[in-house]
């Protein structure tokens, strides 16, 4: 795991660990909706609203060596209670 590359790496700073994958809020939000069998209620877009967003992970990869082999969906489930 990155935590464990990150405890016996010798670098310092901070790392984006991430799946380098470009991904909605709202497929953050289906994810989570469906796990816990809430339903969402959408508002209109306001501006300045961020569309998707995304993490450079090429610096975790070449300080860390780490490679992120979970899909987004995968992750968030393995983090939600």
């Amino acid at each position: 795991s990155a935590n464990f590359l990150a405890l016996q790496s010798r670098e310092n700073g901070v790392l984006n660990i991430a799946t380098g994958k470009s991904h909605s809020i709202k497929d953050l939000a289906d994810i989570i909706a469906a796990k816990y069998k809430v339903k969402l209620d959408f508002q209109p877009e306001r501006d300045g609203d961020i569309k998707t967003s995304s993490a450079s992970v090429s610096l975790s990869e070449n300080v860390l060596g780490f490679k992120n082999t979970l899909d987004f969906k995968n992750g968030l489930q393995e983090l939600m209670p």
